[in-house]
């Protein structure tokens, strides 16, 4: 399979599309739209299995264009951030995560929204659980992986938004 510059789309038999876009904007959590010299979409994608994700991880991992250390930190902040948007994030018995890559000189943005019930990430323990425990690393590790995280959680769905730094924080940009 190719991977096209602009536009790449994988369909997996008898499921749901994964859609790649190359647009030049991308709403910030404002709502307005950021200007098109600021990010570079690496990936715009809606997932609904998590069989859809090795895909793409391979699809950032050769367009991020990043150190190695910064690229698996965030692909592993993504693959804990869609997994629990697949298994937490539904509605109606129904998954949906949107996934979004966006590089600029200086970072990378990666948010993950999902369409659930919400949940309250504030009642999260503040240290990880233990070795054995079968779940609950999640956010923890997205913690650890990423410079900047925000989660706003609502009735309508969940939106985790992670920034990680290209450069050491002395040496970057105003």
């Amino acid at each position: 399979m190719g991977v096209h510059s602009d536009r790449h789309a994988v369909r997996p038999p008898g499921r749901g599309r994964v859609g790649f876009r190359g647009v030049t904007t991308i709403p910030n959590t404002s709502g307005a739209a950021l200007p098109c010299d600021v990010p570079r979409v690496i990936v715009d994608a809606c997932l609904q299995r998590p069989e859809d994700l090795p895909r793409l991880k391979d699809l950032i991992l050769h367009r991020l264009q990043a150190p190695e250390e910064i690229v698996y930190d965030c692909l592993l902040a993504i693959t804990e951030a869609v997994a629990n948007a697949l298994i937490h994030g539904r509605r109606n018995g129904v998954a949906y995560c949107r996934l979004t890559v966006c590089r600029t000189p200086d970072q990378v943005r990666i948010l993950v929204e999902d369409r659930g019930n919400g949940f309250n990430w504030g009642s999260l323990p503040r240290t990880m659980p233990p070795p054995d425990a079968p779940h609950g690393r999640g956010v923890h590790l997205i913690r650890a992986l990423t410079d900047s995280v925000a989660i706003r959680s609502t009735p309508e769905g969940t939106r985790v938004a992670m920034i990680k730094r290209l450069l050491p924080p002395d040496d970057q940009r105003s």
